[in-house]
């Protein structure tokens, strides 16, 4: 079911987001209404941690619509699984042009290297599909700098991830 990204459960599961330090990773679309519930959201506790599983959908989130929004949230971060060009299935702008990353990417994650994570979704999940996608990240990453490629590689997921691993909890929407 679709619920509003400020409705009484969502806010409700930030509010235990926040309180047990434990991320709240939320499958969202870059619509106009769902972005200011979004940010409604957030401003709301900034203590909580939001991660925007795909970085949005649709219509596409593209680093001039995410560059504000990393610039006023400190607590959002961005999960870029699907994001990629060799995942067919994928209706968006991919971040990349045939493994290339696009320039305007490469500036957003050397700009906010702290605020991404790669995601690996496969479809199918075989493990040909699964060392495609791990090869594709590993060409996507040579291409940023030595400090912000290990951030997105592992650094970042790890640091997320203590709380939730200290607590074994893990909220996803």
């Amino acid at each position: 079911a679709k619920y509003p990204a400020d409705s009484p459960l969502m806010r409700r599961l930030w509010t235990l987001s926040a309180k047990y330090d434990v991320p709240l990773s939320v499958h969202m679309d870059a619509t106009p209404d769902s972005l200011e519930q979004m940010e409604r959201v957030l401003v709301s506790d900034r203590s909580g941690t939001w991660i925007w599983a795909h970085t949005g959908w649709l219509p596409v989130a593209n680093p001039s619509l995410l560059r504000p929004l990393l610039q006023a949230h400190p607590n959002l971060f961005c999960e870029l699984s699907g994001r990629e060009s060799i995942r067919r299935i994928y209706r968006g702008d991919p971040i990349d042009n045939d493994r290339v990353l696009k320039p305007e990417w490469k500036a957003l994650l050397e700009d906010f290297p702290d605020r991404f994570v790669i995601g690996t979704d496969v479809d199918p999940p075989t493990m040909a599909a699964y060392a495609e996608e791990i090869g594709y990240w590993r060409g996507i990453l040579a291409q940023l700098s030595p400090s912000t490629a290990a951030k997105l590689a592992h650094g970042n997921a790890e640091q997320i991830g203590r709380a939730s691993c200290r607590e074994r909890v893990f909220i996803t929407v």
